[in-house]
C-alpha cells in the first residue's frame, strides 16, 4: 500500500512538472565572448517554447553589443511574447540602451519598462529563425539596467486549413504544440491559447490554478503522511501504559524429596472430639421391636 502511493505521488509530481516546465536560455550565456548566440528550440513537443532572460543573477549586462538568433525547426516560424522589459534610464527618441527585434521585413527598438502578466505585445517571424539584437552602455552605474523576460514558442501554418493532432491552432491560424495551452502564457500571440471560448481553460486565472495545485499537492502529501503520524502517537501511547513497574512474583521452592535431604515437619494437633448438640433428643431406652 505505502509503494503504490509513493508511485501515484511520483506521477502526480512528473506531470505538474511537464506542464509547467519552461526551458531558460541567458543572453549572457549564449553570447559568452562573441557577438552572436544561436538558441536551437524544438517543435510538437515540450522543447518548442522557451523563456529568453538576460542573465542569472545581474540586473544589467554591461557593454554588450550581441545578436541572438532564436532558430526553429526547417518550415516553422517564433512568436515572441513579452512579459519583462527593463532597459532604463532610457531618452526618447534615442535609447542608450536597447534591444531590437528583426521580424520579417521590419525592426522594432525597444526599450523604457515593462511588465506585463498578459503578455500582449508580441513580435514573430514567419518561417524562419527570429534576431535579438542586444545593446547596453559601457557604464557600470547602478542606475542601469538591462532586464529581459521573453516566452519564445515555435509554430507552423496550417496545411492546408486545420492543424496536426498534436498542435493547437490559435485565433491566427498558427499551429503551436498544444501542450501550451492554458499554461498562463501567450504562445499564440494573439491570447487565444488562454482562450475560455477556444482553448477551454475555464474561468480561472493563472494565479488561481498554481494555488489550487500547490493546494492539492500539500493535500496529497498530509494524507501520505497522517497515518505515520497516528501509529508513531499510538506506539508512544502504548510505550507509556506498559512501562509501569510489576513487582517480582513470589515462587515458592517445591518440597525436595529423597534420603539424605533435611526436611521440616510441622506436628499438627488433632482436631478435639465432637461434643453432642443440644438439640438432638436422646432416649434413655431403645425402642420395642417390631413385631408380625
Amino acid at each position: 500500500m505505502k509503494s503504490y502511493r509513493v508511485v501515484l505521488f511520483f506521477l502526480f509530481a512528473q506531470t505538474l512538472c511537464v506542464e509547467a516546465s519552461y526551458k531558460t536560455a541567458y543572453v549572457e550565456e549564449l553570447c559568452g565572448n562573441t557577438n552572436e548566440g544561436i538558441w536551437n528550440i524544438g517543435s510538437e513537443n515540450s522543447n518548442s517554447s522557451g523563456i529568453l532572460k538576460s542573465s542569472k543573477d545581474k540586473s544589467f549586462l554591461q557593454g554588450m553589443n550581441c545578436t541572438v538568433i532564436i532558430q526553429p525547426p526547417l518550415g516553422f516560424g517564433v512568436i515572441l511574447s513579452i512579459r519583462h522589459l527593463d532597459f532604463r534610464p532610457f531618452y526618447l527618441p534615442n535609447c542608450q540602451s536597447y534591444l531590437e527585434v528583426f521580424e520579417n521585413d521590419k525592426t522594432t527598438k525597444l526599450c523604457g519598462y515593462s511588465d506585463d502578466v498578459s503578455e500582449y505585445q508580441s513580435y514573430f517571424s514567419e518561417g524562419k529563425a527570429l534576431e535579438l539584437h542586444f545593446h547596453t552602455v559601457n557604464d557600470s552605474g547602478s542606475e542601469n539596467h538591462s532586464e529581459i523576460t521573453f516566452i519564445v514558442t515555435s509554430f507552423i501554418k496550417p496545411v492546408p486549413y486545420h492543424c496536426d493532432m498534436k498542435m493547437f491552432q490559435c485565433g491566427n491560424s498558427r499551429c503551436i504544440w498544444k501542450g501550451l495551452k492554458c499554461d498562463g502564457h501567450n504562445n499564440c500571440g494573439d491570447q487565444t491559447d488562454e482562450s475560455s471560448r477556444k482553448a477551454n481553460c475555464g474561468i480561472l486565472t493563472p494565479g488561481e490554478i498554481t494555488g489550487i495545485v500547490v493546494g492539492c499537492v500539500i493535500g496529497f502529501l498530509l494524507l501520505i503522511l497522517l497515518p505515520f503520524v497516528l501509529c508513531r502517537c499510538c506506539r508512544n501511547k502504548h510505550g507509556d501504559t506498559g512501562s509501569s513497574p510489576r513487582e517480582p512474583a513470589l515462587i515458592q521452592p517445591a518440597p525436595s524429596y529423597g534420603t539424605g535431604m533435611e526436611r521440616n515437619i510441622l506436628d499438627v494437633e488433632p482436631p478435639p472430639p465432637l461434643q453432642p448438640s443440644t438439640s438432638f433428643r436422646t432416649y434413655q431406652d431403645s425402642p420395642p421391636a417390631y413385631k408380625p
